[in-house]
């Protein structure tokens, strides 16, 4: 299988890690985003692989003080998110990053404190085998 999977327009952007595949299509483009996925639907057919639907989700950035947004429809039953992770970075619709410092955030002082805790109980558990064996031998 070549990695012949190329975007419609020159204008749009594809962003390809192991086996996931990221699209950029910007608001003004030539091609629009359906005729995009058609294309990545096609290719996956022809070479014989099969899109997961359900894992496939779309993401439309805007500005934050936008005051009249259109938002275009869902392509194919794909579902629309406000904020998506890639790559182990969350992404947010109104390109704000505190959703992705609030779980960093959280997840390293969860995970430290757990470390902490197991390393603190296994020391005392140590010290508390070596009394113990002190203490059997007088």
């Amino acid at each position: 299988m070549k990695n012949d999977l190329c975007t419609v327009s020159a204008v749009n952007a594809i962003f390809k890690y192991a086996d996931d595949t990221t699209f950029l299509v910007p608001q003004h483009t030539d091609v629009k985003l359906d005729v995009e996925f058609q294309n990545v639907k096609a290719w996956a057919a022809n070479n014989c692989l099969k899109l997961n639907l359900s894992k496939t989700k779309e993401i439309i950035f805007k500005r934050p003080r936008v005051q009249y947004f259109h938002m275009p429809p869902a392509l194919d039953d794909i579902e629309q998110l406000d904020c998506c992770k890639l790559l182990g970075v969350i992404f947010q619709s109104n390109f704000k990053m505190d959703s992705h410092i609030e779980f960093t955030y959280y997840y390293y002082y969860y995970y430290y404190y757990y470390y902490y805790y197991y390393y603190y109980y296994s020391l005392l558990r140590q010290h508390r085998q070596h009394t113990d064996t002190v203490n059997t031998n007088n």
